[in-house]
């Protein structure tokens, strides 16, 4: 309904944003046509920061969906943008989004290149602290993916030191420390971030806690245990 009575202007372009974003862990196609939209209607008026936002949603939403061809392109786009409106927040988001689309497709190398430049502009006090700490997160979640722990439990705890609402940094944070055969926090970690998953509808990172506490509980003979989370990441 707000959506009909706004008038094609920036405003538009950022609610076709705001919406995509908040269907983007829900239904990842429901996500991008509205960045698609909001794209569309910011290259005619031309308003650059809104072009970059919608770009950076359909790289995003794109990754996830496994798109990882048209997630680059649109990548790659709003990082080119982004620096040429030499706009930090901007900069910082952009190689963020290609490092999870690199994370996503399993190309560690290229996922670290990339979050490594996201780290530094996020440094910049203009990024807000949950951005920074998601920055971290994902470094984080790098680092464990290439069997580096003391370098991802580093980074993961700096980003749980910022943000205690984000569901992916529990997720990391138990993988981590179940890498590292410490169980009994991977399992406090992992339950701690299960309310949090449910409560911000991120149910990729609820399968992944699910499994991840399966495993554990594979690994210590404790079956009935680790069916019991096996089958629950399948109903989600």
């Amino acid at each position: 309904h707000e959506l009909s009575q706004t008038k094609v202007d920036t405003s538009k372009v950022d609610l076709l944003d705001n919406i995509g974003w908040s269907f983007v862990f829900l239904n990842e196609d429901s996500a991008a046509n509205y960045g698609r939209k909001g794209l569309e209607i910011a290259k005619q008026i031309n308003y650059k920061t809104g072009e970059a936002n919608c770009l950076n949603l359909l790289s995003f939403s794109l990754s996830l969906n496994g798109n990882f061809i048209g997630a680059l392109d649109f990548g790659f786009k709003n990082l080119s943008l982004a620096e040429n409106l030499k706009d930090t927040i901007l900069i910082a988001r952009a190689n963020s989004t290609l490092m999870t689309c690199y994370l996503e497709q399993d190309d560690y190398e290229q996922a670290l290149k990339y979050g490594l430049r996201a780290e530094l502009f996020s440094e910049s006090p203009k990024v807000d602290t949950a951005s920074r700490a998601i920055v971290l997160g994902l470094l984080g979640s790098v680092y464990e993916k290439i069997n580096k722990p003391d370098s991802a439990l580093y980074y993961g705890l700096k980003s749980y030191a910022l943000t205690k609402k984000w569901s992916g940094i529990y997720l990391t944070l138990g993988n981590i420390y179940s890498d590292k055969g410490m169980n009994e926090q991977a399992l406090e970690y992992y339950r701690k971030g299960i309310p949090v998953a449910e409560e911000s509808a991120i149910y990729i990172d609820l399968v992944d806690i699910f499994n991840g506490m399966s495993k554990i509980f594979e690994s210590t003979n404790q079956i009935d245990s680790s069916v019991y989370y096996a089958q629950k990441s399948i109903i989600q």
